[in-house]
């Protein structure tokens, strides 16, 4: 996390994730390594070969980089890769999850936490989950830390909305979409939303790069591909955003207020939930049907229901966790981080 090397900077300090945030933390320093996802299925021997090839990989980070700290991020089964690894000088190892990945990844007997030294757990806008109810108190006591969900963009490094739109020539009549597929059947799940938008002719897109490759052309409409850090930068030049519920990318879009369509997939009961919590807060619009993709859309771009979309998106997440998290981290790290003075 680039805010604990810019509170620690004398420190080395390693990102080790299977997910989106090497790239947007590269740029400030942090040394960030993105790792393979793991199989879908965690049995048999491509599980095995995946985790034997990932701890040879962790090992050899932590000794080249002399890192005192390592982060881990939840996208991957961390307890399988860290007690066989040698920390080579590692003295601090730090687990952050989301709530709800955390409920969902409780070891049955809680052992396989002994390898993290301290659990930060990222509250889920779209619902407090009580952890109380699942987790050991002496757990909680002596290792989880809780935190507001973690926005990795700054509001400094956003571009101007005046900016943004002028990049693609986006006229003032016009609306400025941002559309991210899942990474699975991202296809089919474009095909439904640029059918969606065909109601709407002043509706301009950006779309995710996590598409790119599955859908080599474009309608028209569609006046970039980016990646996620490029495309955090153009938040404020956004009218409307169109996801899948992701922890992520939905609670940043809503703490900046942007209307936003969660596209919920049916297969993934943890972002369908959040989905629905959201709708019921009325911070978002939610789809979990298909046939009303084109509703919804029409509803997000609707004068008022907008409006009620900034108001209460910016009310339910109005704090960025990522400060908190960092000193946290800093503060539990220090008394075991090696003096840097001879």
């Amino acid at each position: 996390m680039r805010r604990v090397c810019q509170m620690r900077p004398d420190v080395p300090t390693v990102l080790a994730s299977t997910a989106e945030t090497p790239e947007l933390a590269c740029p400030d320093g942090v040394v960030a390594h993105s790792l393979p996802r793991p199989p879908r299925d965690r049995r048999g021997r491509p599980y095995e070969k995946w985790v034997a090839r990932l701890r040879k990989s962790l090992a050899t980070i932590a000794r080249e980089q002399n890192a005192a700290t390592l982060i881990c991020d939840g996208a991957a089964p961390w307890p399988d890769l860290l007690p066989g690894i040698d920390r080579a000088g590692v003295s601090h190892a730090a687990r952050v999850l989301s709530a709800r990945e955390c409920l969902s990844d409780v070891p049955p007997d809680h052992t396989e936490w002994d390898v993290f030294n301290q659990i930060i757990v990222l509250d889920d806008g779209a619902a407090q989950t009580p952890l109380d109810e699942r987790l050991p108190r002496e757990l909680i006591e002596s290792k989880v830390e809780r935190v507001e969900p973690i926005i990795y963009a700054d509001p400094d490094e956003l571009e101007e909305r005046a900016a943004v739109r002028r990049r693609w020539n986006v006229r003032p009549d016009q609306r400025l979409a941002y559309v991210q597929p899942p990474d699975r059947g991202a296809a089919s799940w474009l095909q439904r939303v640029f059918h969606a938008l065909e109601a709407h002719d002043d509706v301009r897109a950006i779309v995710s790069d996590n598409a790119s490759g599955r859908q080599h052309t474009w309608p028209p409409r569609v006046l970039a591909s980016l990646s996620t850090a490029d495309a955090r930068r153009c938040w404020r030049g956004l009218d409307l955003a169109i996801v899948t519920p992701l922890y992520t990318i939905t609670h940043e879009l809503l703490h900046f207020g942007i209307p936003t369509v969660l596209v919920a997939d049916a297969v993934d009961a943890n972002a369908r939930a959040r989905a629905v919590s959201f709708q019921r807060a009325l911070a978002a619009v939610t789809v979990t049907e298909a046939a009303f993709l084109a509703d919804a859309i029409a509803l997000a771009l609707s004068d008022d229901v907008r409006a009620t979309l900034v108001r209460r998106s910016r009310e339910r997440l109005p704090t960025n966790g990522a400060a908190a998290a960092a000193r946290l981290i800093v503060a539990a790290s220090a008394p075991t981080v090696p003096s840097t003075t001879p």
